[in-house]
């Protein structure tokens, strides 16, 4: 087996994670142990605090809207493929997208927020059902909300499709780890 120096080591592993060969099996096969044990603070892209904050921002929006939710949801496209939803109901009547980020969105993340809302419209359409499923926007924060709560053409959209935007506070372990990993993904 050919032996590459460190340096070489530590490109072969970010290659590695770009391409979804990162499990540690594979990376003790390669003789890289020492870069998988030595990496005890997250990528900067690791996602676990939003993921956490989505999974306790369904559990309350259940509480909220008074339906039982399952998280992650896969919805059939009629040509092929397939549509995730962050949250729905069983019956599919209620739909969920939900943007855990602290704080106002910028740039890419309003642009995020449109696209969530875009998806919950065309979900609605492919699950065609009477009456039309409940499309729900959860936003974790009100300073993250706050752009499409106002009078913009983003905001007026979302009440002409029939979006709900609702706003869940999340425990303040939560808030501070997604906090945390903003700035450590220069969000």
């Amino acid at each position: 087996m050919h032996r590459i120096g460190s340096a070489g080591a530590a490109i072969q592993d970010r290659w590695y994670h770009l391409i979804g060969k990162h499990d540690v099996e594979s990376k003790r096969r390669r003789g890289l142990t020492d870069a998988v044990e030595a990496r005890s603070t997250p990528h900067k892209s690791d996602s676990r605090e939003q993921i956490a904050a989505e999974t306790e921002a369904i559990a309350a929006l259940q509480v909220q809207l008074g339906v039982q939710l399952t998280q992650t949801v896969s919805i059939p496209l009629p040509l092929g493929g397939r549509l995730e939803l962050d949250a729905a109901t069983s019956d599919l009547s209620v739909l969920c997208e939900v943007f855990a980020h602290q704080g106002r969105p910028r740039g890419g993340q309003i642009h995020k927020v449109a696209r969530d809302a875009f998806k919950l419209i065309y979900a609605r359409s492919v699950v065609d059902r009477a009456p039309p499923a409940r499309l729900v926007l959860c936003l974790t924060d009100a300073a993250a909300a706050a752009p499409f709560l106002a009078t913009g053409w983003m905001a007026q959209a979302l009440k002409q499709f029939s979006v709900d935007l609702v706003v869940i506070d999340l425990s303040e372990p939560t808030r501070l780890a997604i906090a945390a990993a903003q700035v450590r993904q220069y969000r």
